[in-house]
């Protein structure tokens, strides 16, 4: 995955937009309640489950998208899976 900080999308390696990235509240990970699912945590501020992209790929964070839009991710600039990337 490759994140442009600039304008705040994340997109696959290919090029397609997976999410931009937009969060009024501007939570931290620490700061969201842990879920059942640790890939997971639960904002109490908008009261929406957050997703880690830590162990997510690609396919899992478009099948995601497409079923419901507005879901929120939580992504760690160190994280294996993800470029950081300011000219796409």
């Amino acid at each position: 995955m490759v994140f442009n900080p600039h304008t705040q999308e994340l997109f696959t390696d290919q090029g397609l937009l997976i999410k931009q990235m937009h969060c009024p509240f501007q939570m931290k990970w620490s700061e969201l309640k842990p879920m059942a699912d640790s890939g997971q945590r639960l904002c109490e501020q908008c009261n929406r489950s957050i997703h880690s992209t830590s162990d997510s790929n690609e396919q899992e964070l478009m099948d995601l998208m497409n079923k419901d839009p507005h879901s929120c991710l939580q992504l760690d600039f160190n994280q294996n899976n993800l470029i950081i990337n300011p000219l796409i």
